[in-house]
This record gives C-alpha cells, sequence and structure tokens, in this order.
C-alpha cells in the first residue's frame, strides 16, 4: 500500500486579519475585496478572515470562506495597527494548523487578479 495514496491530500489556507477602529469601515471593505478576488479566480483552498467588526463581511456564506470575529479593545492610530500586526503571527492559536499543507498571509490590502496558486508550491511551511 502506497503511503501517499492512504492518507487525504491537505488543504492550503489563504488568512488575513482586519482590525478597524471604532467607527470606521475602511479595513473591513478592503477584506472583502481581498475575499472576493480570491473567490473569483477559483482558489481552491480555505480562505480565514479575522475581522473585530460585528457584522459578517458577507450577507451569504462563501464556500471556503470562514469569517472570525475577535472582540478587540477600542484603539486609535499607532496602538491599533501594532495590535493587528501581533495578530497576524497568531494564527496558529486559533486553527488546527496540522490540517492544511500550506499556510499563506495576505495583508487585506492586496487583490489577487489571478490564481495564486504559483505562491503555494515549493517547500515551506508558513509565510
Amino acid at each position: 500500500m502506497n503511503l501517499y495514496t492512504s492518507r487525504a491530500p491537505k488543504k492550503n489556507l489563504v488568512y488575513t486579519v482586519i482590525f478597524d477602529a471604532p467607527g470606521s469601515e475602511s479595513y473591513r471593505f478592503l477584506g472583502k475585496m481581498l475575499a472576493s478576488s480570491l473567490l473569483r479566480t477559483f482558489f481552491s483552498g480555505d480562505i480565514l478572515i479575522f475581522r473585530n467588526s460585528p457584522g459578517p463581511l458577507f450577507l451569504v456564506e462563501r464556500k471556503g470562506l470562514e469569517e472570525v470575529f475577535l472582540e478587540t479593545p477600542e484603539m486609535y492610530g499607532q496602538e491599533r495597527a501594532k495590535f493587528a500586526w501581533c495578530w497576524k503571527y497568531r494564527v496558529a492559536e486559533l486553527i488546527e494548523v496540522a490540517q492544511y499543507d500550506k499556510i499563506l498571509f495576505v495583508d487585506a490590502d492586496c487583490l489577487a487578479l489571478r490564481n495564486i496558486v504559483q505562491l503555494l508550491e515549493g517547500d515551506w511551511d508558513i509565510r
């Protein structure tokens, strides 16, 4: 029996963090555009968005897209930016990393113009 055929192939994960200041929705819109662009290019992995806005980004559920609400303190400016930056590295605390072959962080101000599968090739675990 071949070991490679006996185990299910793992998926890839792309995640981003969108923490808006109170009363702002700018990062929320960026996250929505990023997720939409990934879905439009037929990205076959999972997309995970950590957000601090109480409402979901999408009113209709999207296959392969999960949103996680994280309650954050009211912060503005540099303080909020530093807090969000720290969360970019804490993803391993919130997900089951072993279920994914590759994990890629993409900043919320990016857009996928074509499928990003080539970025997930190679010998690495997390970027």
